[in-house]
């Protein structure tokens, strides 16, 4: 049994690539689902990154992509309050980085 993964286990299923994938080999590399690991909570989660993120990606190089198992709360806010979800920051280097390992899995670093 191999552990090679195929460009077809790569991306979805033939009728739901030729959505995915567009003319553009980057946007449909960015618009495949991906798992996601968490820098603080280490929960991994399926991803599907959106058109802002992808525009982040594309002119920043980066984006943010909330968590939905954590939250970031300011120091001294025992109540969570001010809480909100925990923001990872995704690199357009994990991608590639994920892409050329044949991997649909990005684990975070802390920014």
């Amino acid at each position: 049994m191999s552990n090679e993964v195929k460009q077809e286990d790569f991306f979805p299923a033939r009728g739901e690539a030729e959505e995915t994938l567009s003319s553009d080999p980057l946007e449909g590399l960015l618009k495949t689902p991906w798992e996601i690991e968490c820098d603080a909570c280490k929960r991994t989660f399926t991803h599907s990154f959106t058109d802002e993120e992808i525009k982040s990606l594309e002119e920043n190089g980066y984006t943010y992509v909330d968590c939905p198992y954590c939250e970031d709360r300011l120091p001294g806010d025992l109540l969570g309050i001010t809480s909100h979800p925990h923001g990872i920051f995704i690199r357009m280097s994990d991608l590639f980085r994920a892409y050329l390992r044949k991997s649909k899995s990005i684990r975070a670093k802390s920014a």
